[in-house]
């Protein structure tokens, strides 16, 4: 099982529900673009579009009422209210038409309809939206009312009351939402009218609903140290109301009397108000003795504090984890509902975090600058002085903070062996030849061989490489070195610096010079400071000198042929000519015998940003079959068109220049309008078909790519796209941008123009059906009527995904798209 918040208990259940039945569907304020005012439709939007996530205006009645004829030919519709409180503006379509048609139809007509949203006593707003509604809606007849005060019970009532024929009021704790609990994986179907034992108990019933049950249960808890022993009920839900299921309850610990054998003269019998007594082994006797209370079953409840740990909310639709750039709070600060902690880097924007629940922030699990990944403990809230050592552990014991991976190179290294690691340890500490008297080869021979024995990177062969020079051959294993460092009178090879993770300290201009010039840095010890390898080291070696760098070996004519092997190269002829000519360019021939060290490359953990574009985008090449349609357009009409725009916009202050992407981006609505078959995505198992034309336009910005969206597009004016084309890049820039400012775009233009690229491809940003690659305005001649003459063109690519758009489709689009952006006039009709 699953410990998850009340708010994601109740998005599974509707996400669920919307899978399985295509008739239910949810309408209400902010729901989609905004995920609800309380985050409880996260994600919907972007799962069911917005044929079934529909945001409706501030108009209670107006979508109630919608609700209700929809739900009267045969939908299930899911109204929220945005708290209970604006149930009041629905009341007549709530009591007077869901409740009611059932039984003035003659039973013609069902209402298979739930409204749902917060409710109950609420933080700060209790002058206007902290009412407690549910004991009028349980006296409305025709409505059940559901309450419940757990996840678990989130789940299983709602996925009930939406697949139940009655109209249900379905009322969540407002102070709820944040709460967590173990939820069954799979199916959950909880019965709607029958309570549920939260705690076991012989001595007294507590009954109780929604946040009161958390309540009662801490009460319980505090009662079990003085020996009372409370039974917690929480009926779940209130019309129908579960008598029988109660009463049981209440009989079990009221069917008990104070009277005793041994009573004292002067003492009376206690009545209980149920119709039986208690008996001498009842908690007021055991008081009255003294005695120690009795064991009983403890149900999990009775052990949960009142803090509670808080998760990373899912920020933006395609989150998985997130960098907490800033805390706004400190510990120990109170917040409210609402209130802003963090600052939180999602893989689109910086993103508010803002806390749904009051109290005091008494712990922060993780520090500025940490990746945290979706739902992972960042904080935990409660009582100022409450313990929270188990939580603590709890969320350390859970995890969610995201190691960086090892790259890939360093793995491989990691599990090379340990010979390998024993040969490298050597090589590091200076041992780079190994006495060879014995004539045995053993581990020990093969752990301090030379550099220059080990394999080249490339493949070589006996004739020459691709550069003409002799192939590299790697020394024999059982010969000694040329020339030993003791014969020599030369001071041997130093090992170079390294980091403590094993890397050479050098500068960037040296290890390119050791490229250059073939040099082993491993063998170079550095002047810089703190013995880093700088570039006059490098020099120094490759002119020979000592700087604990092996000179070449002197083989003359008639040197004998292993003084050549172990330079690791056989000299040609021209080989020979060079090295008379400079002996500086000798060893340059070594260059492909040097293995790539760690040094060679730096390993940049990329920004969540980075990570999420590389996964969107390996699945869309993946998943998606891609096809191209690339076309010249006629640019010159639409660049004389733009230059009479900005003339009329002359220098007015706040007036936007526009773009001939504004233009292009215009262009693509209409052209969309105009061929809806193109404004359309593939879902699996159905081609869905976009009404609206919302025109995702890519903006780089220095961690990667967002692409804000242009919303009906088709339907605004030049100048209106130009400006907000303009605002979204900037915010975009400033990792500003809202969720719903990037999400939702029904087709996509990415321009790469003004980099002066020409033509290019794009790649489909899934669910879209195609994207269009726009190329710079560049300056061709063109065959005009049998005379070439010097034109404008503008090459554009449509991307298109195969199950959504054929060729000829996408062919046709284009046409459209080109008439468009060669007659510009047309762009204002």
């Amino acid at each position: 099982m699953a410990v998850i918040s009340y708010r994601e208990a109740l998005n599974q259940a509707m996400r669920e529900e919307m899978e399985r039945d295509p008739d239910v569907f949810i309408m209400g304020e902010e729901v989609g673009h905004y995920n609800g005012a309380y985050k409880v439709t996260q994600g919907l939007l972007q799962r069911f579009s917005e044929r079934r996530v529909i945001d409706a205006p501030i108009a209670e009645m107006g979508f109630a009422g919608i609700g209700v004829g929809a739900a009267m030919v045969g939908l299930r519709p899911i109204i929220e209210f945005m708290t209970f409180n604006f149930s009041l503006v629905a009341i007549d379509q709530i009591v007077n038409n869901a409740a009611k048609i059932y039984q003035m139809s003659g039973g013609q007509f069902y209402v298979p309809i739930v409204f749902r949203g917060p409710g109950g006593p609420a933080v700060q707003v209790g002058s206007q939206h902290s009412q407690a509604l549910e004991s009028f809606y349980a006296h409305v007849p025709g409505l059940k009312v559901v309450m419940p005060s757990t996840a678990i019970d989130a789940k299983g009532l709602l996925k009930t009351a939406i697949r139940d024929d009655n109209p249900v009021v379905f009322i969540e704790g407002e102070t709820l939402y944040n709460t967590t609990w173990e939820v069954p994986d799979g199916e959950l179907l909880l019965p709607i009218g029958e309570a549920d034992v939260k705690r076991a108990g012989g001595d007294i019933t507590l009954i109780a609903w929604s946040k009161m049950v958390w309540t009662c249960l801490e009460a319980a808890k505090q009662l079990a140290e003085d020996g009372i022993d409370c039974e917690v009920v929480d009926p779940r839900t209130l019309r129908p109301l579960d008598v029988d299921g109660l009463v049981a309850s209440v009989k079990k610990t009221c069917a008990r009397s104070t009277s005793s054998t041994r009573r004292s003269s002067g003492s009376r019998r206690w009545m209980c108000p149920c119709p039986t007594r208690r008996t001498s082994s009842s908690w007021w006797s055991r008081r009255r003795r003294g005695s120690s209370p009795r064991s009983s079953a403890r149900s999990t409840w009775s052990d949960r504090a009142m803090a509670q740990i808080i998760g990373l909310p899912k920020l933006s639709p395609t989150m998985e984890e997130g960098v907490l750039v800033r805390w706004t709070k400190k510990e120990g600060d109170k917040v409210s509902p609402g209130d802003l902690v963090a600052e939180v880097e999602t893989d689109k924007a910086n993103m508010d975090f803002n806390i749904e629940d009051e109290g005091v922030l008494l712990k922060f699990l993780v520090k500025e600058g940490d990746t945290v990944k979706l739902g992972a403990p960042v904080a935990i809230i409660g009582k100022a002085g409450e313990d929270i050592t188990a939580l603590i552990e709890q969320a350390n014991a859970s995890g969610g903070t995201a190691a960086p991976a090892k790259p890939a190179a360093k793995q491989a290294q990691d599990t090379g062996g340990a010979a390998r690691d024993t040969a490298a340890a050597a090589r590091r500490d200076g041992a780079a030849a190994a006495p060879a008297a014995s004539g045995t080869k053993g581990p020990e021979d093969s752990a301090n061989a030379p550099a220059a024995r080990r394999e080249p990177r490339e493949a070589t062969r006996p004739e020459q490489d691709r550069g003409g020079k002799a192939a590299v051959k790697p020394a024999a294993a059982a010969k000694p070195p040329a020339r030993p460092a003791a014969a020599s009178g030369k001071p041997p090879a130093q090992p170079a610096p390294a980091r403590g993770d094993g890397r050479l300290l050098a500068s960037p201009l040296a290890k390119t010079l050791a490229i250059e010039l073939g040099i082993d840095l491993r063998q170079i010890t550095g002047s810089g400071p703190g013995g880093r390898i700088i570039e006059r080291d490098v020099r120094a070696a490759a002119e020979g000198k000592h700087n604990g760098h092996a000179e070449p070996a002197e083989a003359g004519p008639d040197a004998p042929p292993e003084a050549a092997e172990t330079g690791e190269y056989a000299a040609t002829g021209d080989d020979k000519a060079a090295a008379a000519s400079s002996q500086a360019l000798v060893p340059t021939m070594r260059a492909r015998a040097v293995q790539d060290s760690d040094g060679d490359w730096d390993d940049v953990a990329p920004s969540n940003m980075r990570k999420r574009i590389a996964a969107r985008l390996t699945e869309a090449k993946r998943d998606v079959p891609h096809f191209y349609l690339m076309r010249d357009l006629d640019a010159a009409a639409l660049l004389a068109y733009r230059q009479r725009l900005n003339d009329l916009i002359g220098d007015r202050p706040g007036a936007t220049k526009i773009s001939v992407n504004d233009l292009v981006i215009k262009a693509v609505a209409l052209a969309l309008r105009r061929m809806p078959e193109c404004n359309a995505s593939w879902q699996g198992d159905a081609l869905r078909r976009f009404h609206r034309v919302h025109v995702g336009v890519a903006v780089a910005i220095p961690e990667g790519l967002v692409t804000p969206v242009v919303r009906d597009a088709d339907m605004k004016g030049i100048g209106a796209i130009a400006a907000e084309i303009k605002d979204l890049a900037e915010r975009a820039r400033s990792r500003s941008l809202k969720a719903h400012e990037i999400t939702g775009s029904t087709f996509s233009v990415s321009n790469l123009g003004m980099f002066g690229i020409e033509r290019f491809t794009a790649i489909i940003n899934p669910p879209e059906g195609g994207i269009l690659a726009v190329g710079a305005v560049r300056d061709a001649a063109v065959v005009d009527k049998g005379t070439v003459v010097a034109g404008k063109r503008m090459t554009v690519t449509m991307s298109c995904d195969h199950r959504v758009i054929d060729g000829a489709l996408g062919a046709r689009w284009l046409t459209v798209l080109a008439e468009l952006i060669e007659k510009p006039e047309s762009l204002a009709l």
